[in-house]
This record gives C-alpha cells, sequence and structure tokens, in this order.
C-alpha cells in the first residue's frame, strides 16, 4: 500500500485490511506509547528514554555554562531535570 499504513496479509493490492499498533498505558509513559504509536511498533522503552533524556541534561547544562558560571546557569543546574522525573514522565521542551 502507499497510504503507510500496515496491511495483514500477503501482497494481494485488494487486501486492504489494517491494524493499529497499540500499548496499554503504563505509569506516566504516555510520550513512550504515543512514540511506539506513531512509528506502529515497539521501538522505544523506558531505558531508551532515559538515555536521550540524560542525553539532553548533559548537552542543556553544556549550553548553559558556555557563557561562564553565570546566575542563571547555576540556578538551571540546581533544578531536576525537565526531560524525566522518577514517575517516568518524558519531556522535550
Amino acid at each position: 500500500m502507499h497510504n503507510g499504513a500496515s496491511t495483514l496479509g500477503g501482497d494481494d493490492e485488494d487486501d486492504t485490511r489494517t491494524f493499529l499498533y497499540h500499548e496499554r498505558q503504563e505509569s506516566s509513559l504516555c510520550g513512550q506509547h504515543a512514540l511506539n504509536a506513531l512509528l506502529i511498533g515497539p521501538y522505544f522503552s523506558p531505558a531508551d528514554l532515559a538515555e536521550i533524556a540524560a542525553e539532553l541534561d548533559a548537552k542543556e547544562a553544556e549550553l548553559m555554562l558556555a557563557a561562564g558560571e553565570t546566575i542563571d546557569a547555576m540556578k538551571f543546574l540546581a533544578e531536576d531535570s525537565g526531560n524525566v522525573n522518577a514517575s517516568g514522565f518524558f519531556s522535550v521542551d
């Protein structure tokens, strides 16, 4: 099919059945479930997203310190991650 939908069955052009990928909601992992639904498969685990969040945290800290240890940089570094929290909520702003 050319519309990007996944089909069940063979390569028969008349086979127009499609399916949706769904994950049951767990904790605050709606970001993970949304990404996997969009990609139609289990591509991201909580560990994968936690690793990405840690990489973003490191890059953000590097950028904040690029101008030196300013008051804003020190405030930013004193805050918890804005990319992930202990409950598994992932956010990329």
